[in-house]
This record gives structure tokens, C-alpha cells and sequence, in this order.
């Protein structure tokens, strides 16, 4: 199970707050117990959830790339293998995590097409 601010809190001896403030840098928070924050959070393994901050911030740090057509004949061409670079360099040196997501229109519409004959199909009469 993942580390929590408030095992962090129970094992250093603070509140909630207190240890979100010193991970956050906050000023109001005196050096001596930031550093026996950041040691026990180091110690326990802590990793801040990106999910959470993100639901607490006004600022998300996260970004998908959506690719349409990854599956057909065709491979990735230059611009396809350019724009995946490009969002690889900027989540690296933007400390943003990064989701590819991968559709296939071929596939999407024969699966729409499928399910919309199988809804308006009524069952025979007898």
C-alpha cells in the first residue's frame, strides 16, 4: 500500500498540514521540522500521489496524446514520430506525466456500426 502525508505525519510527529506545507515549501514551516519531514518521507518510500494534487491544485499535470489510426496499414510516419518526441521532451523537462492512447477509426466505426444494427434490430413477432 501506497505512503501516505499521514503516515508521513503519524511517524514524524506533526499534523496533516504540517507535513503537506513542508513538502509543498511552504516558509511557515522551521527548517528543522521540514528536514525530519523530508527524511521520514524519504525513509517510508513517499511518492506524492499526481491524482490527488492534481484534484487540489488549480494546475494539472497530466496531458494525453490520442493517436487515430496507429493500427492501420500504413506505419508512423515522420510528423507522427516528431509530435511523440516533442511531448516526450516536454513532459520530461516540464515534470508532466504523459498517457498515449491509442484508437483505431477502422476498428471504432465496425464496433459502432455493429452495436447500432444489434440495438434497432426488434425481435420477430409471433
Amino acid at each position: 500500500m501506497a505512503v501516505s502525508i499521514r503516515d508521513i505525519a503519524r511517524e514524524a510527529g506533526v499534523t496533516v498540514g504540517t507535513v503537506s506545507r513542508a513538502l509543498n515549501n511552504y516558509p511557515d514551516v522551521s527548517p528543522t521540522t521540514r528536514e525530519r519531514i523530508v527524511e521520514t518521507a524519504q525513509r517510508l518510500g513517499y511518492r506524492p500521489n499526481q491524482m490527488a494534487r492534481n484534484l487540489s491544485s488549480k494546475h494539472n499535470h497530466n496531458i494525453a496524446l490520442v493517436l487515430s489510426g496507429f493500427l492501420e496499414e500504413e506505419l508512423i510516419n515522420d510528423f507522427d514520430a516528431l509530435l511523440m518526441k516533442g511531448c516526450f521532451h516536454y513532459t520530461v523537462n516540464n515534470d508532466v506525466e504523459m498517457s498515449i492512447q491509442v484508437i483505431n477509426t477502422k476498428i471504432q466505426t465496425e464496433k459502432v456500426l455493429n452495436s447500432s444494427a444489434m440495438s434497432t434490430t426488434s425481435p420477430a413477432r409471433s
